[in-house]
């Protein structure tokens, strides 16, 4: 189910065979992430006339996951990924990959508190950009940024954790943008009031010479 759940999985065939047990995190479709270690140059592969014209030996196959499929473009089987479109055969081949390594990438949070961590962002970075001044506020605006985008691309590369920098860094963005226009307005209104004050006798409240002017 959804959530974090726990996930077995099987060799074909041999379903009392478990070759993975692991806690992992589905999201709403009960998928896992898969995680596209290898290129297709990575398998080693054998074309289908070798087997045809039996040219290849027993030593090559032997002990080995074995998976058979097509990676010529005119049966449409090519997908768009991480490393660029790869056909299913080799995407099968990174998921057999990932599962025997036990390299499974695990979301930082769920996808249904993917609203109390952008209300987090939205939050945190808000009260920070009212703690500087205007010149300020940009640098600290493009460190936040490049921190939140940092931060995503150690998680996934050191720790298998996935941490979407997208969303965080859109409402880093909008919170400096509610920033700035809420800055500008407040000075509209203060300039606004020191001009009337500049024209208005503060004894009377009438106009005063320099409005006549």
């Amino acid at each position: 189910r959804a959530g974090r759940s726990e996930v077995i999985f099987f060799y074909p065939g041999k379903e009392d065979l478990i070759s993975a047990r692991e806690y992992l995190t589905l999201d709403s479709h009960e998928r896992i992430w898969l995680s596209y270690r290898y290129k297709s140059g990575d398998f080693v592969t054998i074309p289908f006339w070798k087997l045809m014209e039996d040219q290849v030996s027993l030593r090559e196959i032997k002990g080995k996951i074995v998976i058979v499929g097509s990676a010529r473009p005119i049966f449409h089987d090519s997908h768009a990924t991480p490393l660029g479109t790869l056909e299913g055969i080799f995407i099968q081949a990174d998921e057999t990959a990932m599962i025997l390594d036990r390299d499974f990438i695990r979301p930082l949070y769920a996808d249904s508190a993917l609203w109390l961590a952008l209300i987090f962002f939205a939050l945190a970075s808000t009260l920070l950009f009212d703690l500087f001044h205007f010149a300020v506020k940009f640098f600290v605006f493009l460190s936040l940024e490049l921190m939140v985008y940092g931060t995503s691309l150690f998680l996934l590369v050191q720790k298998n954790i996935l941490f979407q920098p997208f969303h965080p860094m859109f409402i880093v963005g909008a919170s400096y943008a509610a920033v700035l226009f809420y800055d500008t307005f407040k000075a509209f209104l203060k300039s606004a009031e020191l001009q009337k004050q500049a024209i208005t006798d503060d004894l009377t409240g009438l106009y005063g010479h320099r409005y006549l002017e």
